[in-house]
């Protein structure tokens, strides 16, 4: 291990193979391999030290098993700490009832390089977007357009304070929508969004008391502009009776159409550039900063590992963990500095 860390450059499998086949033969241990060292440093990091996402990100193990790490955010600094962490473990393992000990890492200049999501934009920016669209909504007089920048700055609290993907008709139909209790039940990974759905998520109180608003405000919606349009009364009808999804966009010709991904990058044009996904990668870093559970994690983003929903349909977990998420929301909301919506 020492070779490898104080080696500089980037030691190709060459390399790597000559001083572990040395290794082998001078300590007289033929068993001795990359992949068990890999699997040793890796025991350490989720065991003793980390998360199972750093150990992945940090040893490259069960990378390709794992959609999560394609979403994390982590400071440069707390992987360096982690890593250090599990050397020391490893080194004092190693040199157990030696008078001399190597400090390997001191003589390693670590890289600056940022580890993870390149499109998780800082807080700061989320809360200034999120305002836009709130402003928008609160100042525009057009009544088509108040209801589409409403529709749109729902979506993007729905998306960061739910995680579920942007997909088509998200965050689903009300009937998947409990308030009371705080959970939802959606089915995201496929362009459409049915009432069979497949994965829960939890509403926490902030959201919950957004959709309560946005629900008074289609009944008085419905009641106000129904006599110039009476389909506007119909197609609000079919929402509130679960025949349309929750978030929908009217197009000039006073069509409603569900809000999808599409719809939203074209209202917004130039004003927010990042890849649809965003408020997912939002969400993971602030779940991890904020210590949720790493398990409830993976079962609200449904990135559970291979076979542990063997014997639950929708999660390994249970409804209570993932109600045990709601109050994690509500911070990232107060962390955002969002503001509800009153019309």
């Amino acid at each position: 291990m020492g070779v490898f860390l104080t080696y500089k450059g980037y030691p190709d499998s060459a390399l790597i193979n000559e001083v572990i086949a040395d290794l082998r033969a001078t300590l007289a241990l033929p068993l001795i391999s990359l992949g068990r060292i890999e699997k040793s440093l890796y025991t350490i990091l989720i065991y003793e030290v980390s998360s199972t996402q750093l150990a992945t990100i940090i040893t490259s193990r069960n990378s390709r098993k794992r959609a999560d790490i394609w979403y994390s955010s982590h400071d440069i600094n707390e992987v360096k700490e982690v890593y250090y962490d599990a050397i020391q473990i490893l080194t004092d393992r190693c040199h157990k009832n030696k008078s001399s000990v190597i400090e390997y890492l001191s003589k390693v200049a670590l890289s600056d390089d940022a580890i993870g999501s390149q499109n998780s934009p800082d807080y700061p920016i989320v809360s200034l977007f999120i305002n836009y669209l709130y402003q928008k909504v609160v100042t525009t007089t057009n009544y088509r357009e108040k209801f589409n920048f409403y529709n749109l700055w729902l979506w993007h609290v729905s998306l960061l304070l739910t995680s579920i993907r942007a997909v088509e008709g998200a965050p689903g139909y009300l009937n998947q929508i409990n308030l009371q209790t705080g959970i939802a039940w959606i089915s995201d990974k496929e362009e459409r969004v049915t009432g069979n759905s497949q994965r829960r998520v939890p509403i926490c109180s902030f959201l919950t008391e957004g959709i309560q608003n946005f629900l008074r405000y289609l009944g008085s919606f419905a009641k106000r502009y129904g006599r110039l349009d009476p389909n506007f009364s119909i197609e609000v009808n079919k929402i509130l009776a679960s025949e349309r999804p929750l978030l929908n966009f009217i197009d000039k010709k006073g069509t409603f159409h569900p809000l999808r991904p599409a719809i939203v990058s074209q209202e917004l044009g130039e004003k927010f550039r990042f890849k649809i996904d965003w408020t997912r990668h939002v969400g993971q870093r602030f779940l991890h900063e904020y210590g949720l559970d790493e398990a409830v994690i993976l079962a609200i983003f449904g990135h559970e590992m291979i076979g542990q929903e063997a014997w639950r349909r929708n999660s390994a977990l249970s409804i209570g963990h993932i109600l045990a998420a709601k109050n994690t929301y509500h911070q990232l909301a107060v962390r955002l500095k969002l503001q509800q919506v009153i019309l």
